[in-house]
């Protein structure tokens, strides 16, 4: 059988076809190495620049078809389909239970789960939540939230996210209504932050008063009605008010009325004697971060201050007054002679025992 000098060839180096002679030097359009084909079934010769030819299989690993991906079962594919279909119908069940549904058991994609490990992580911000499952799987991570980007929020998701065990960082929302307030009022965790906040209606403060975490925070506030702070004096938790600048004694007045064990003024830079006087008479501690030092004047105020004073570079203590050591040793006493009672007895007993041992060995 002759074959044809002339006729379509493979480039071994790049698989480009292209027309050459048999015998002769032919450069490759593709990548442009010089080729010599033999008319030998298997067999070519090629040439890099000045380096000595070399000899190569005519058939090389780019010329071997890819092998056929390998089709799945009928019952595989079947399956599939059945789960992918069930999918949407598993959400809105776990939607509608999803006060009773297992935060374990929500079905997410893995590449939902993937976002929700990484927004964990603090590798993206949240800006919108809407999914009461999303919410109610974040809140049972037991970790912090970042939910600082978030500028509305629903009650529904308002809802599952007051089970979160740790603080609740809301610091972009603006606004809510009061079924969403009164589902925060449920948070039982450390700090509610809603330092967004630029007014407070009294309808959303009376509701927030009744938060049963450990503090609560609203640093947005730089302004303060008497009605709303005499709502917010009857908050037990930490309360803090670091965006108000400047107070009146009557205001100062009402805010040492509050209940809880700390308040914070840290935006507080200057002190006047009316407001010291009765800011003085505030039982729990008091966190004034914009004032360097209590001197003069200041400091007779602040002497017998029950709690602690935290000041910009330092923190006062309270001081131990001679009535209070007294009360301390009165109360001791009782603790004393109530030991050396139980010692009498004991030694009694063992004496009684030590009698009846001696009364049986004889």
């Amino acid at each position: 059988m002759s074959l044809s000098p002339e006729k379509p060839r493979r480039c071994p180096e790049c698989s480009q076809e292209f027309v050459a002679t048999a015998g002769q030097i032919s450069q490759c359009p593709g990548c442009g190495k010089n080729i010599i084909f033999h008319d030998e079934i298997g067999i070519v010769e090629y040439e890099k620049g000045e380096e000595e030819l070399s000899q190569h299989a005519d058939l090389d690993a780019t010329d071997v078809p890819p092998p056929h991906p390998q089709q799945p079962s009928w019952p595989a594919t079947t399956l599939r389909s059945l789960a992918a279909s069930w999918h949407p119908h598993q959400v809105a069940i776990e939607r509608f239970f999803i006060n009773w549904w297992p935060a374990w058991l929500l079905s997410f994609t893995a590449e939902e789960r993937k976002s929700l490990r990484k927004a964990i992580q603090g590798r993206f911000r949240i800006t919108t939540l809407h999914d009461p499952r999303v919410a109610k799987w974040l809140a049972a991570t037991g970790e912090p939230i970042p939910l600082q980007g978030l500028t509305s929020l629903s009650p529904p998701v308002a809802r599952q996210l007051i089970e979160s065990s740790d603080s609740l960082w809301l610091t972009g929302l603006l606004g809510f209504c009061e079924t969403t307030a009164r589902h925060l009022s449920f948070h039982r965790g450390r700090t509610l932050y809603l330092d967004g906040l630029r007014s407070l209606p009294d309808a959303i403060a009376q509701i927030l008063v009744r938060h049963r975490g450990r503090g609560l925070s609203l640093d947005g506030l730089t302004t303060l009605p008497t009605s709303t702070a005499d709502l917010l004096i009857t908050y037990r938790g930490r309360l803090s008010l670091d965006g108000l600048r400047d107070l009146t004694p009557s205001l100062a007045a009402l805010l040492a009325m509050h209940r809880g064990p700390s308040l914070s003024l840290n935006g507080i830079t200057t002190l006047s004697t009316p407001i010291a006087e009765q800011l003085s008479s505030y039982h729990g501690d008091l966190y004034l971060g914009g004032i360097t030092e209590l001197t003069g004047i200041l400091a007779t105020i602040f002497r017998d201050f029950p709690g602690k004073i935290v000041l910009r570079h330092h923190e006062i203590r309270p001081r131990r007054r001679p009535s209070d050591e007294a009360i301390e040793k009165e109360s001791i006493k009782p603790l004393i002679t109530l030991g050396v009672v139980a010692g009498i007895i004991i030694l009694a007993l063992l004496a009684v025992l030590l009698t009846a041992m001696d009364a049986i060995g004889s």
